[in-house]
């Protein structure tokens, strides 16, 4: 998500840029495009730092913990089975 929102703010400030006399491209500071990019900059960071995503971290890290768990598990019922079957 928060890639996405970032690809999307350039592609806006790309399409406000100027041509400056020395060849290089620049967004105007007063322009939308760089008010726009400012509120998308702290869209982003809100949602990154919001409960809701640190509790779907919290749950994505307590899930990859009981996979690797069962993983575990199944590793050593097939470990025991090849062992009895040799």
């Amino acid at each position: 998500m928060r890639r996405i929102i970032g690809m999307a703010a350039a592609l806006a400030l790309a399409a406000c840029m100027q041509k400056q006399a020395n060849g290089t491209y620049r967004v105007p500071h007063n322009s939308n495009a760089a008010k726009a990019g400012a509120e998308v900059k702290k869209a982003t960071d809100e949602i990154a730092n919001s409960q809701a995503i640190k509790k779907l971290q919290s749950g994505l890290g307590k899930a990859a913990v009981k996979a690797g768990e069962k993983l575990q598990e199944a590793g050593v019922k097939a470990q025991n089975s090849a062992a009895k079957h040799h």
